[in-house]
């Protein structure tokens, strides 16, 4: 167990670290025979919490979804939009782990969500990158079934699985009065999130948010900059209220653009884009929804209480079993009351645990059977649906590509914190980074550069949105 975790070998054969960590459960097997059912009811306690948790989101994760759409971008990104049931809340840093069957039937990949919880109460989106192979075989399954598809096909929607939303409890960047974002190329989708979370609440005229941002992307291809295209800065936007920029950096190799991304870049038609939209036809009604959400303190209550009553339920089984006696009248042995204990074991865990999942189980049915008003105050376009607004009289055209600076070449990351540091001084300024580990230890350097300089007057707090497997 030790050496499949080790990082060489856990990121090159995930599936060989997976499967030798799960003989925990036989080590704990051999633990109660050797030790006894009285002394393993020592741990009992943090054994149920862990079965308890892992079987509800068990029952949760292999509920089917339906796809409302995916897209395939000119630069190979997938986009993936899932529909999910208005209960379900999340945070702009959330991430969502994905499992499609005709892809692999035992893989499941976390993503992180692109959308705001602001955008749509009905759906969510995520954004992959064809790098690994079951992103390159998903990559080819969607370009391959578009011609395929029709309007009364399922082909995805019914053989889609979830689990989570996961992630932080609480929006954190809201508390800096200005933020430094980068990004390093598929590491842009969750400051896609944030960039759409911060203009709603700018477009809600909410107080207390950051007033500037910055964002610095690097990417090897100007075809990858196509995701900006997606979003939309607020239509009543002036720099009184929200400061913003947006740097883009080309590093590949070639010196001039080619013909699709000159394109794209100058506001054209992306080229090569796979667009696939799937109806909610008759058996593709799933949509995820989640036991609870993320930072939900009644979900934290019921898990302990479940955990307790199951510990409680094992620990007098095991004190009931040591007066009990064989059919011939002699004591059980010890290897029989190790069987029972496993058994109060199973029963607890599928008794308390499945009491919380019938209660979430006659809940979803309950709303799935409603029709329900998005829980967002924002219609399709993004604006408030209580206060129409005029056109736009600001620097903002369509999206916000249109208004990306894009260069050539690696950003001087230490030119931009002698910048910032000179324009947001007094203030508290969040540096969010999410991308390769050379990026986030160069970004690290420099906070902490920075911090150590005592002529520095705006305090640089790093925070890594990346997660490593």
């Amino acid at each position: 167990m030790w050496l499949t975790a080790v990082a060489p070998i856990r990121r090159r054969w995930f599936e060989v670290f997976y499967v030798t960590h799960h003989l925990y459960l036989v080590f704990f097997a051999f633990l109660v025979f050797h030790v006894g059912p009285k002394m393993s009811a020592y741990t009992a306690g943090g054994i149920f919490l862990f079965f308890v948790d892992r079987f509800i989101r068990m029952v949760q994760s292999r509920h089917s979804l339906s796809l409302a759409a995916a897209k395939v971008y000119p630069s190979g990104v997938i986009e993936l939009k899932l529909r999910k049931s208005p209960g379900v809340a999340y945070n702009a840093l959330s991430s969502v782990f994905v499992n499609i069957p005709c892809v692999s039937r035992l893989q499941w990949h976390p993503f992180s969500i692109t959308s705001s919880p602001l955008d749509d109460s009905r759906t969510l989106t995520v954004c992959i990158k064809p790098l690994g192979k079951w992103t390159k075989r998903l990559h080819r399954t969607l370009v391959a079934s578009d011609s395929k598809a029709s309007p009364s096909s399922c082909t995805f929607s019914n053989l889609l699985f979830a689990e989570g939303p996961y992630g932080h409890a609480s929006d954190f960047y809201l508390k800096y009065d200005a933020l430094l974002l980068v990004a390093g190329g598929i590491g842009i989708t969750p400051f896609i999130a944030i960039l759409r979370d911060l203009f709603h609440r700018h477009q809600a005229k909410e107080r207390g948010l950051p007033r500037s941002i910055q964002l610095i992307w690097t990417v090897k291809r100007g075809s990858e900059l196509v995701l900006l295209t997606d979003i939309f800065p607020p239509k009543r936007y002036s720099n009184a209220t929200m400061h913003f920029e947006c740097h883009a950096f080309l590093t590949g190799q070639d010196t001039q653009y080619d013909t699709g991304e000159v394109s794209l870049i100058h506001g054209g038609e992306p080229e090569n884009e796979v667009t696939m939209n799937f109806p909610n036809v008759s058996g593709c009604e799933g949509s995820l929804s989640t036991v609870s959400a993320t930072g939900n303190g009644l979900w934290i209550a019921s898990l302990t209480a479940v955990a307790s009553f199951a510990t409680i339920f094992v620990m007098y089984v095991s004190d009931r079993s040591t007066s009990l006696q064989s059919p011939s009248g002699n004591p059980l042995s010890s290897h029989h009351v190790a069987l029972l204990y496993f058994v109060s074991m199973l029963m607890g865990i599928g008794g308390f645990g499945g009491v919380v999942v019938l209660v979430w189980s006659i809940l979803r049915n309950i709303n799935s059977g409603k029709s329900y008003k998005s829980a967002s105050v924002y219609d399709e376009e993004g604006t408030p649906a209580s206060c129409p607004l005029p056109d736009r009289e600001n620097v903002w055209q369509r999206n916000l590509l249109d208004n990306t600076n894009v260069m050539r070449g690696r950003p001087n990351i230490r030119k931009y914190f002698n910048a910032a540091a000179e324009w947001y001084r007094g203030k508290d300024v969040g540096v969010l980074v999410s991308g390769p580990a050379s990026l986030q230890q160069s970004v690290a350097g420099e906070c902490k550069a920075h911090y150590m300089s005592s002529s520095v007057e705006s305090p640089f707090y790093f925070h890594s949105v990346s997660f490593d497997m």
